[in-house]
C-alpha cells in the first residue's frame, strides 16, 4: 500500500468503541523508516485524541482498551509520555516494547517507568542495567546483564519481583495467514476505487 492510499483511508471511527481489532503492519522495509515513524506518530496521536474523547463517558462506559506496539521509541513523542499519565483512567492500557533506553527521551522514559504496573526485563546493558536495578530493589545491575536467553525478570504491580523463563515457540503453524486475512478483508474492508472517489468527491 503506498502512502497515499494510507493518508486517505478512513479511520476516523476509533476502534477502540467498535470492539474491532485495528492492525497497523509499519515494518521499515515495506513503506520506508520516515514513513513508518510519520504514520506511526499519526496514529499515536489520533489514538491520544480519542482517548481524550472519552472523559465525556460515564467510567463504568470506558470498556477496557489494550494497545500493543512495538519498537515503540519509533513513534513516541513528547505527547506520547502525556497519554501515558493520562489513558490508564479512561480505561486505555499499553504493552510497550523496546530494546534500549537511550532510543527514548528522558520524559518518555520516565513516565514509562512512572507508570509502569508490570515491568518485563531481559538481558541489557551495562548502563541500562543500572537505570532499570532500582525498579527491580533490592536486584544488583550485574543480574540483568548477566541473564541467559528467553529469562527476564518481573515486576508487578503488586510489588511481586520474580523471574520469568520465555520459552520459544515450539507449536506448528496452522497455515491459517491467508484465510485470515480474506476475511478480515471481506468483513472490513473497502475496496480502493470507492475510498479514493469519497475523497475526490469532498
Amino acid at each position: 500500500m503506498n502512502n497515499r492510499r494510507i493518508l486517505i483511508a478512513n479511520v476516523a471511527s476509533p476502534e477502540r468503541d467498535t470492539r474491532r481489532v485495528l492492525i497497523a503492519n509499519l515494518a521499515k522495509g515495506q513503506i520506508g523508516e520516515q514513513a513508518a515513524n510519520l504514520f506511526g506518530s499519526l496514529l499515536i496521536s489520533h489514538l491520544q485524541l480519542v482517548t481524550m474523547a472519552r472523559s465525556e463517558l460515564a467510567p463504568d462506559r470506558r470498556a477496557p482498551f489494550f494497545v500493543h506496539v512495538d519498537e515503540f521509541p519509533n513513534f513516541a513523542t513528547d505527547a506520547f509520555a502525556s497519554l501515558l499519565s493520562e489513558a490508564r483512567k479512561f480505561g486505555t492500557h499499553f504493552c510497550l516494547a523496546a530494546q534500549y533506553l537511550a532510543q527514548t527521551s528522558a520524559r518518555v522514559r520516565s513516565a514509562v517507568l512512572g507508570n509502569a504496573g508490570t515491568l518485563m526485563v531481559f538481558r541489557v546493558s551495562a548502563e541500562d542495567a543500572e537505570v532499570l536495578a532500582p525498579e527491580f530493589h533490592p536486584l544488583p545491575a550485574p543480574e540483568l546483564t548477566d541473564q541467559p536467553p528467553f529469562q527476564a525478570w518481573v515486576r508487578r504491580s503488586d510489588s511481586q519481583r520474580r523471574v520469568a523463563f520465555i520459552e520459544p515457540p515450539l507449536f506448528q503453524s496452522r497455515n491459517c495467514r491467508a484465510r485470515i486475512i480474506a476475511q478480515s478483508r471481506r468483513n472490513f474492508a473497502r475496496p480502493r476505487a470507492i475510498i479514493e472517489q469519497s475523497h475526490r468527491l469532498k
